[in-house]
C-alpha cells in the first residue's frame, strides 16, 4: 500500500495518541534468532530506530503488548525507553484496556500492530490497526494496513515513517 492509498486513513492516523506493538513476528523475528544480523539484539537496527522516532514524538505514547516473557527482550525494550511493557500477556485485551485507562484514551486514539490471533481483539477495537505480510489471512482481513516489510525486518520502521508523516501534517 502506498502513501497515497493511506490518505483514506489520514484522519484516523491524525487522531492517534498511543501505538502498541506485539513482539514476535512484528518487532522481532518469530524465532528471535541470535545470528547475524541479530547477534546482540533481537530487534533489527531499522526497527530500533523506528521505535526511537516514535518515542521522541511529543504526542505519542508507545507500548508493547506481547506474550513473550523474555528477560533479554524486556531489558532491550526498557533500554530503548519504552515505559509501558505488558509481557507474558495471553489476554492482550486486558493490557489494552488498562493502558487506555492509565492514559485516559479511547479507542479512536489507539493503534495496535500485531500478527497473531491474540492480537485480533485489539486490532478490531483500535482506531487504526496494522499487521505484517506473514500474518494469517484472518488477521490481514481485520486490519487497516499491512506493511511491505516483514516482521523483524523493518516493519516497525515502515510504520514509524508512515504514521509520523500523517501525525505531523496536522
Amino acid at each position: 500500500m502506498s502513501l497515497q492509498s493511506l490518505d483514506v486513513f489520514k484522519e484516523k492516523i491524525r487522531s492517534l495518541r498511543c501505538i502498541t506493538f506485539d513482539c514476535e513476528g512484528v518487532l522481532t523475528l518469530q524465532s528471535r534468532e541470535r545470528t547475524s544480523p541479530f547477534n546482540n539484539n533481537p530487534i533489527c537496527a531499522e526497527d530500533q530506530q523506528g521505535l526511537k522516532n516514535l518515542l521522541s514524538h511529543p504526542n505519542l505514547t508507545i507500548g508493547i503488548i506481547t506474550k513473550s516473557r523474555s528477560p533479554f527482550l524486556r531489558s532491550i525494550l526498557l533500554n530503548l525507553g519504552i515505559q509501558y511493557l505488558y509481557m507474558g500477556m495471553n489476554d492482550k485485551l486486558f493490557a489494552y484496556e488498562e493502558l487506555k485507562y492509565i492514559l485516559s484514551l479511547n479507542d479512536n486514539e489507539y493503534c495496535h500492530m500485531g500478527d497473531g490471533e491474540a492480537d485480533l481483539p485489539l486490532l478490531k477495537r483500535a482506531n487504526f490497526s496494522i499487521t505484517v505480510p506473514k500474518a494469517p489471512v484472518i488477521i490481514q482481513k481485520n486490519v487497516d494496513y499491512c506493511t511491505v516489510a516483514e516482521g523483524g525486518w523493518g516493519a516497525v520502521q515502515e510504520v514509524s515513517t508512515l504514521l509520523t508523516h500523517y501525525i505531523d501534517s496536522k
